[in-house]
């Protein structure tokens, strides 16, 4: 399958045709024209060349599949025209070093001489490959461009929202916690947010006059034309108020608290609103009093279906270990939470299912591998499970042989086809990652392997979003999970490393 990308824009020529290598017409005027444009998208280091055929400029070479729509939505132009004459775009003239354009959108371009007035406008129209000729799987960047220290980094999540890149980052500074917000245009090169949060209905001091977002394990759900920053705990340190790291007595000594949950969400990226100020929790139709407490967790999957978004199996901490917090709910306004009890299906119940891939795919909602309880073979599920409405389960299949006791996996599902990264596998001299294991699949249930790339490594836990037809992924955890539930732990290695996949 091969699409192009067109960019279009209303074509009109002033006067006789326009031949591009004459510097006069018949008559001897002055000839008024585009020699060529050169199109670089935001971050790249290639640019396109787009030539003239009649009064339509197109690129020679496709725009490589894997520049995404926020590159190219701020893509810097240069224009080459016949002697005398200046090219402009909005009634602007065009200088190679600081004109910015939107080519995702209509692009008109104006040419006029300066001596005669006499002007031509041309249709720009750049064609972008969404098939690869060569590896479908690219190795962007070996690091987060922008982020805090890699030795400080504590978690990320990311999201692709009103055609940028987003990152929710913690990060440890001294004896202070940082949540942060990152945006990027490439996925490559990221710029810290100066993120604003309202205080309406909440209990913020005024001497304050905010409070930090996010928090170790918060996951980025894009759902209804918002961005939302969801879970969170906040264990290691002070936040930059002074609020001090969540911890309890506990049996042994202090140990991770978790009692709160948090939900922030925005329409522009910056300005971000707490939707925990009124809002309500019901299980099977009675209000819960305490939502704060019976949804809190950190680490969930989050899927969205018809219409309503669903987060799934994230983890509280239990006598001072992090285990499964038999999450399951979902919301229809991104603010008011519905917790699901599922039917049991194969003698499990996905409520309980821990370290499964959880996504929406083909009108459904998936729930592959994982296990139940705490990582043992026996508690391996090795199971495919869908739902149509989140209630009802069926079993669907089992994971082949080669993908047996999976967990930890990644799923990235596009329209026609979903891709699953890495994870770890129980074998029987203990816990060992997957060799560098990337399975595809066409309906969910049948999944086949892809062959590696040089250079990608495995890795669990691997963050990732769609970007139209693109899968990127953002590293994950580099070492095999420790005790007994896998959860990211002081001590665990990281990649940080960036790919990008065409979904084909």
């Amino acid at each position: 399958m091969k699409k192009s990308f067109w960019i279009l824009g209303a074509v009109a020529l002033c006067g006789a045709a326009f031949t591009a290598c004459d510097d006069e017409d018949e008559g001897g005027q002055a000839a008024v024209g585009i020699l060529s444009a050169t199109v670089t998208p935001a971050g790249s280091a290639i640019s396109y060349t787009c030539e003239p055929t009649g009064t339509v400029l197109e690129n020679r070479d496709s725009v490589r599949w894997d520049v995404s729509d926020a590159a190219l939505a701020n893509a810097r132009i240069s224009v080459r025209t016949t002697i005398g004459c200046t090219a402009y775009y909005n009634g602007q003239p065009i200088s190679a070093d600081s004109t910015v354009i939107d080519v995702t959108a209509p692009v008109t371009l104006q040419v006029s001489n300066d001596a005669t007035g006499a002007s031509a406008t041309y249709t720009l129209k750049v064609v972008r490959a969404t098939t690869a000729s060569g590896e479908a799987m690219i190795l962007q960047a070996s690091s987060f461009q922008g982020f805090p220290a890699a030795s400080s980094l504590i978690d990320w999540d990311m999201a692709y929202f009103n055609d940028k890149f987003y990152a929710i980052v913690t990060s440890l500074d001294g004896e202070m916690e940082n949540y942060q917000l990152f945006s990027s245009l490439d996925g490559l090169n990221w710029q810290e947010v100066a993120y604003q949060t309202s205080l309406a209905g909440t209990s913020v001091p005024d001497s304050v006059g905010g409070y930090v977002i996010g928090g170790e394990g918060a996951r980025l759900a894009v759902f209804k034309d918002k961005m939302y920053v969801l879970g969170g705990a906040r264990t290691k340190g002070a936040d930059k108020y002074g609020n001090a790291a969540e911890m309890s007595a506990g049996w042994t000594g202090p140990s991770p608290s978790l009692s709160v949950w948090r939900s922030y969400s925005t329409s522009d990226g910056v300005t971000f609103e707490c939707d925990t100020v009124g809002m309500t929790y019901s299980v099977v139709g009675d209000t819960v009093t305490r939502p704060y407490s019976q949804l809190a967790c950190t680490a969930m999957s989050v899927a969205e279906l018809d219409g309503k978004l669903y987060m799934k199996s994230g983890f509280v901490p239990v006598f001072g270990s992090w285990q499964s917090s038999q999450t399951y709910a979902y919301t229809e306004n991104g603010k008011d939470w519905n917790g699901l009890n599922p039917e049991a299906v194969d003698n499990r119940n996905v409520k309980g299912m821990l370290c499964d891939a959880f996504f929406s795919f083909k009108g459904k909602l998936w729930v592959i591998g994982g296990f139940t309880n705490f990582i043992s073979a026996n508690w391996m599920t090795n199971s495919i499970y869908s739902s149509e409405d989140g209630v009802n389960w069926q079993l669907e299949g089992t994971l082949p042989e080669n993908m047996t006791n999976l967990f930890g996996m990644k799923v990235v599902a596009g329209e026609n086809v979903a891709y699953m990264f890495g994870g770890e596998t129980f074998g029987e001299g203990g816990n060992e990652f997957a060799a560098n294991q990337i399975f595809r699949s066409e309906d969910g249930v049948n999944w086949e392997a892809v062959e590696m790339p040089a250079g990608f490594t495995s890795r669990r836990n691997a963050r990732g979003t769609l970007v139209g037809n693109q899968a990127w992924l953002f590293g994950g955890n580099a070492s095999n999970a420790s005790g007994n539930y896998a959860y990211p732990a002081d001590g665990d290695e990281y990649v940080y490393d960036t790919w990008t996949v065409l979904l084909q």
